[in-house]
């Protein structure tokens, strides 16, 4: 069993030495030295450099080395990655890795309790799918995260003031998701560098694999079962009621295609009536 040895703190008077002395040798010199390969020469001198200059602007006088490297921290993740998909299916919305995902979510001043139950509505019908077309754990997480955040670019007044302002609130929550400079960019990136992206694919309806982003962002969504019964039940009319429960119990995905279906084509027809009811009533000037 080979036993790892504890590496010894860095210095900062002894690396600016270190640095002055390897900056009088040349590359074959610095091959010539302990442990030196001649692809490392040529780059330690910078490497060297970088840290004491770091070192310098943070104010740190002694660093200690961490005993592993890359590779570890590759198997580091895996694990990780392997102890994630063999949690139960607890709510990710209330995971503390999420957190900061809601919190800016808040700050945005997006529509919490729609968010809040599009989210739990993509957890139910990805823990439905799940046993059956092998998901990942990791996409669920994924699918969480773009359910909290998928309506963060709506502007005020519903969608009269995308065709006012000429733009369309995916789009803005898009590029919010993906820019460097916003919070909600920045928290994404600080839980994981491609988040941002797989979330944004996700609200786009694009992401790989596409029947996942389809509980997301399709004909037949979390957010369009949210809001067909809540509008219902705010407008008082019964033509948006349909069985929520029996339609997630008829989910599947067609593995071939690549995309979400309704198996039971009554409970289809009835929620097609449903968004008929919207467009029919929520957006008739009259009412």
């Amino acid at each position: 069993m080979k036993i790892r040895r504890k590496k010894l703190p860095i210095h900062l008077k002894k690396l600016s030495a270190l640095n002055v002395r390897l900056a009088e040798l040349t590359v074959e010199e610095r091959t010539g030295l302990p442990s030196i390969s001649r692809q490392r020469a040529e780059v330690i001198m910078a490497g060297g450099q970088i840290l004491e200059g770091v070192m310098q602007a943070l104010k740190i006088e002694t660093l200690q080395p961490c005993s592993y490297a890359l590779r570890e921290g590759v198997i580091i993740d895996y694990l990780r990655l392997l102890e994630a998909e063999s949690l139960p299916p607890v709510p990710d919305v209330e995971d503390k890795k999420l957190r900061d995902v809601f919190a800016v979510g808040r700050r945005y001043g997006y529509e919490e309790s729609h968010a809040l139950q599009v989210a739990d509505l993509a957890e139910k019908i990805f823990d439905a799918l799940a046993p059956v077309y092998k998901l990942s754990r990791h996409g669920r997480t994924l699918l969480s995260a773009a359910a909290l955040l998928h309506d963060v670019g709506h502007g005020a007044f519903s969608h009269v003031i995308e065709t006012i302002l000429g733009f369309h609130h995916e789009d803005f929550t898009i590029e919010a998701i993906l820019s460097r400079d916003t919070e909600v960019g920045r928290v994404l990136r600080e839980f994981s560098a491609e988040l941002p992206e797989n979330v944004a694919a996700i609200i786009r309806g694009n992401f790989q694999r596409v029947a996942l982003a389809q509980i997301v962002s399709s004909q037949l969504d979390a957010d369009r079962m949210d809001y067909l019964l809540r509008d219902s039940l705010m407008t008082g009319a019964k033509y948006g009621v349909y069985d929520l429960e029996w339609i997630i119990k008829s989910l599947e995905i067609d593995e071939e295609n690549d995309r979400l279906y309704v198996s039971a084509r009554a409970v289809l027809r009835r929620y097609l009536q449903s968004s008929g009811f919207f467009n029919n009533v929520l957006r008739n000037r009259k009412i």
